[in-house]
């Protein structure tokens, strides 16, 4: 009787690119991040919390065109109960090579009128801001994965609340408006009011 040969195979993955080049990558990306990411504008810290900043839209936008990313929307699922007031729709987000149109990732987002946020949003008026909410929660969810960035940022479903707090002087809390957050968040690293942007200049 013949005997089998039994071949073993090697089951360890290799790498697609090398230790030198997966460095020079993480390097090139911190650099980037560090020169054109800006607090406030393109990523933001969740209130009262030490934890992973928010990206924002602005932020992932960037991400997406260094990087030769587009997204496309599916809509997925919609519910639309007239006795209930109730309004949902889910999305995905499938982010696409430029080059090839190679899928990189994808990434799901939902919203209604009934989030906490949303509790006195009229339905029939509000559709097609719950649909954009959506889409960019599933946008930022597949920009996350696409760019490999999630120990460096998270994803805050309840981006109302980051976003207020961008509004406000990180000194005297005062509201502004996003002009003048852009403004002296490029001039001084974080928003601030025209009174605490004078007492800046004083200082330097």
């Amino acid at each position: 009787m013949e005997e089998k040969k039994i071949v073993v195979r090697d089951t360890v993955p290799k790498f697609e690119i090398s230790l030198e080049d997966s460095k020079e990558r993480f390097n090139a990306m911190q650099r980037f991040i560090a020169e054109h990411m800006k607090n406030g504008i393109d990523y933001a810290p969740i209130p009262n919390t030490n934890g992973k900043p928010v990206l924002l839209k602005p932020g992932a936008e960037k991400l997406n065109q260094i990087f030769g990313f587009f997204p496309e929307f599916f809509k997925l699922n919609e519910v639309i109960d007239h006795e209930k007031q109730f309004y949902y729709v889910e999305y995905k987000c499938v982010l696409k090579k430029k080059s090839d149109y190679g899928k990189q990732a994808e990434g799901i987002g939902s919203c209604n009128n009934k989030e906490k946020a949303k509790l006195s949003v009229d339905m029939y008026t509000q559709m097609n801001t719950i649909n954009k909410v959506a889409q960019k929660r599933a946008y930022m969810a597949a920009t996350l994965i696409a760019t490999a960035l999630s120990q460096q940022y998270t994803q805050d479903l309840d981006d109302d609340v980051v976003q207020k707090n961008i509004n406000e002087c990180s000194q005297c809390k005062a509201k502004i408006t996003e002009k003048v957050v852009e403004f002296s968040t490029a001039q001084y690293g974080k928003p601030l009011c025209f009174s605490c942007q004078g007492k800046q200049k004083k200082k330097a």
